[in-house]
């Protein structure tokens, strides 16, 4: 005899598992890598070390 009740609470709490991994996994790289590294990327030094202003 399988509770349908069981099987719901049970496929719940593997939902919510996976939701909460999936947000560990998530949250810290989305905050630290792109704020960090992408900052840094080509474009806003460029505009302001100003090789723009050296070539004019």
């Amino acid at each position: 005899m399988t509770n349908p009740f069981l099987i719901k609470s049970i496929l719940e709490l593997g939902i919510l598992q996976n939701k909460q991994t999936q947000d560990a996994h998530n949250r810290p790289a989305v905050p630290s890598q792109p704020k960090r590294k992408h900052p840094g990327r080509p474009g806003p030094p460029r505009n302001s070390k100003g090789p723009a202003s050296v070539t004019n």
